[in-house]
């Protein structure tokens, strides 16, 4: 992790150039507050949406290694193939977008995200229900939910931060926020609350990729 760390640092330093003029925004406002940010109507949606795709994430980190380990009977090695096997598919999405945008525009590709997400951990709780959920049976689903993922967390958070481009820093602090407060109060009342077996915890996935398709919904509606 500290490598990964010091090659992310080094990597950003060099290759990610300062994106702000020299002088910055001629006319820009200087301040903006957090109630203006988080009442933003194009903020909140992406900002509420992409917060339940990441409470999958840390549901998913903090659960899903004790499931396959206990129901599937995975060594620390075989998990690890499970979890880049997710990490993958949520890498697939990110690319996906490129297919979707042209045909789709950003609101319906992050509306197709929430839709795989969901049918994803819809078909591992379902399949494992039956009690005959093998890890190949497994592997699709996972798949589709991982993509979906990739695909509404690639899109959010630019478009999130659309209408703050003279106040990036302070929007894109209050979009990190809404994301670690949000999706760490869900994991823990899922962690609370849920037993840790296979049904319940996807069953708490696909629950949370249903609300992030709904906030994005009803918030875009808003002040139509």
């Amino acid at each position: 992790m500290s490598l990964i760390g010091v090659v992310s640092v080094v990597a950003y330093f060099f290759l990610v150039p300062e994106t702000r003029p020299p002088h910055g925004i001629e006319g820009a406002p200087k301040k903006i507050s957090v109630i203006e940010i988080l009442g933003n109507r194009i903020f909140a949606q992406h900002t509420v949406c992409n917060m339940f795709s990441i409470s999958i994430l840390v549901i998913f980190g903090a659960n899903f290694a004790f499931i396959t380990g206990n129901e599937f009977q995975l060594d620390s090695t075989a998990n690890g193939l499970v979890l880049a096997l997710f990490n993958g598919s949520i890498a697939a999405g990110t690319q996906l977008v490129w297919w979707l945008m042209p045909r789709f525009q950003a609101h319906r590709s992050i509306l197709i995200g929430t839709v795989g997400c969901a049918l994803g951990w819809l078909g591992i709780a379902l399949f494992a229900q039956t009690g005959h959920l093998s890890l190949l049976q497994l592997a699709p689903w996972l798949i589709v939910a991982g993509s979906g993922s990739g695909v509404i967390m690639s899109l959010c958070a630019g478009a999130a931060l659309t209408p703050f481009s003279a106040n990036t820093g302070t929007a894109s602090s209050v979009y990190l926020l809404v994301q670690s407060a949000g999706s760490s109060a869900i994991s823990l009342g899922v962690g609370w609350y849920l037993p840790k077996e296979l049904v319940p915890m996807t069953a708490a996935m696909a629950i949370c990729a249903c609300l992030a398709m709904a906030s994005k919904v009803v918030l875009s509606r808003q002040g139509e």
